[in-house]
């Protein structure tokens, strides 16, 4: 009886130990010596770059007072809106004025005295047909008219200086806009020229973004480019292009202009999308690349059923893919795509 429990049990361990057998055979993954592998032909792809670039008022300046004197009042706030011909800011200066009344005063007194000798010169020119009176008498009179008109002239010419100078006491906005920034605060002493008010113009926008010479290639003036903030999208248009490096960013200048139906403020961030075509160019699956950190990355080939390494230049991912220029390759290329880890250059590969 205990001979038969024995070998039933011997049984039961070899059909158990069987058992683990048959499921190490199945734990094994028969794809991590698969090797996978297709024909990928160069592709024109293109290249999409974000640019940020900040919205700017197309019109937009510093305003100052073109005659000194200490800044009396102000309007207008931050952030106000204006329209064009709106008082801004006014200052005091105390010989404007009177040099109009003196302008004035004198301009009056040389009116009186031009009217006289006028009127003397045509008694006396009347008077010179009867030989009452002399030539020179005559020609000291027109002198004197000419003198006083020449004066007239001169102080009417002094006295519109002085009003202009008068009315540039009062700062008006040039365009219609909004007030950016006060620098200046009532009771200063300001200098001719100083600027103490930054005006921004809300109804023209536009955005200067700095690109390098191989993006540049690919821009002309009055070209759409999709742009978007958050989640709203549109397009600008391509206004200026600069000719011309920053000589320390080595970097051009573009402007482009954007619709003023589009709702944007001053100082928004965007973001730009600018193609560029590259050609040559191999859709491959992630896996198909290898980049071990310490050479380039590098992709294996068939060439004939034997392996090749070849380094690549990886230009771009997308959706998935990595987008990759092979130096040696312009044409179709057999890439291995999985298993290569089994595989060594110059090994030859059966034929699937």
């Amino acid at each position: 009886m205990n001979t038969q429990k024995t070998i039933g049990y011997l049984i039961i361990i070899v059909v158990l130990l069987t058992g683990c057998k048959d499921n190490l055979n199945h734990s094994e993954d028969p794809s991590d010596s698969q090797i996978i592998y297709a024909a990928f032909s160069p592709q024109t792809q293109q290249k999409q770059h974000q640019i940020s670039a900040f919205v700017q008022a197309l019109d937009q300046a510093q305003l100052g007072f073109q005659v000194p004197g200490r800044l009396s009042d102000q309007w207008v706030e931050i952030g106000q809106a204006v329209n064009q011909g709106d008082d801004l800011l006014s200052l005091y200066n105390p010989a404007l004025a009177p040099q109009i009344d003196r302008l004035n005063a004198q301009i009056k007194a040389n009116q009186a005295e031009l009217t006289q000798t006028q009127a003397e010169l045509e008694r006396n020119q009347s008077l010179s047909s009867i030989q009452a009176i002399s030539q020179n008498q005559l020609d000291r009179l027109a002198s004197q008219v000419k003198q006083l008109q020449a004066q007239h002239a001169t102080l009417s010419a002094q006295l519109q200086e002085a009003q202009n100078n008068f009315q540039e006491t009062t700062l008006k906005a040039p365009f219609s806009g909004e007030v950016a920034d006060i620098l200046v605060k009532p009771g200063t002493m300001v200098q001719a020229g100083q600027p103490v008010i930054t005006l921004s113009g809300s109804e023209v926008f536009e955005a200067p973004l700095y690109i390098s010479h191989d993006l540049l290639k690919h821009l002309t003036v009055k070209q759409q480019l999709n742009a978007f903030i958050g989640q709203q999208t549109f397009t600008v248009t391509v206004k200026e292009i600069s000719r011309a490096a920053n000589p320390a960013s080595q970097l051009f200048k573009v402007l482009v202009s954007i619709d003023p139906k589009i709702r944007l403020l001053a100082g928004e961030k965007i973001e730009l999308i600018i193609k560029e075509p590259i050609d040559h160019i191999y859709q491959l699956p992630v896996n198909a690349v290898i980049d071990d950190g310490i050479n380039e990355p590098y992709i294996y080939s068939l060439e004939n059923n034997v392996v090749k390494k070849l380094t690549v230049g990886v230009v771009d991912f997308y959706q998935n893919q990595v987008w990759v220029t092979i130096d040696q390759h312009k044409g179709d290329v057999t890439i291995v795509t999985d298993g290569q880890s089994t595989l060594t250059p110059q090994q030859t590969v059966p034929s699937v």
